[in-house]
């Protein structure tokens, strides 16, 4: 199972975790890949299903967090090279709702200053009697233990405090994710959906 996230230029939302994934690397590695080994939907390596009468290794592509991929043309690639995927929806995201808190500092720590930042996070850690951190390194591992029930107005409270245009604003503007408008023709075009969670929880943390 070979999973991604993003393909194509790189947007405020996903800048702190891009490696340089552009469409034209997607596609060159989709080209590598389909030579090694025959795409197969995902369920068929779950269930251990047979896809045919080929020997060679079977491999799954999957897309975590549910960002657009049918405007961004990740669909429309797949389509041309007949492969099937499965995209991972965080729920909460679809429809541009909420953006999902790890992307939503992602826009922090690209448009806020240090400092403005750092102590727009203590100051909303504090009120929500988490623990402070002492720079922005430590960002990453302080909100992967926030409780999954704050995350969203922990990380609303920073956006709020840092001074920025309202976060639902940005989401009208940028639309990261997938509506479930593309989701019907991402499944049209016989792709499949799995679910990612409800507000990208940290599963191993839950009860």
């Amino acid at each position: 199972i070979v999973y991604y996230h993003w393909a194509g230029q790189v947007t405020d939302h996903y800048r702190s975790f891009y490696a340089g994934c552009t469409m034209e690397r997607f596609c060159s590695g989709l080209d590598l890949l389909t030579r090694i080994c025959d795409f197969v939907p995902l369920e068929y390596l779950v269930v251990g299903r047979d896809s045919g009468a080929s020997r060679r290794p079977r491999m799954a592509l999957t897309f975590d967090d549910g960002f657009d991929l049918v405007r961004s043309g990740v669909m429309a690639e797949l389509n041309r090279r007949g492969i099937p995927a499965t995209v991972l929806l965080i729920t909460d995201c679809v429809d541009n709702r909420s953006l999902m808190w790890r992307n939503a500092l992602s826009v922090l720590i690209t448009r806020v200053g240090c400092n403005g930042l750092l102590q727009a996070y203590n100051a909303a850690a504090t009120s929500h009697q988490l623990p402070e951190i002492r720079s922005l390194e430590g960002v990453w591992g302080a909100s992967i233990d926030w409780p999954n029930a704050l995350k969203d107005r922990v990380v609303r409270d920073i956006w709020g405090l840092c001074g920025l245009p309202p976060l639902d604003a940005y989401l009208i503007e940028h639309k990261p994710y997938m509506s479930w408008g593309d989701v019907d023709i991402w499944m049209a075009s016989g792709h499949s959906v799995g679910l990612h969670t409800r507000t990208h929880a940290v599963c191993s943390r839950l009860s």
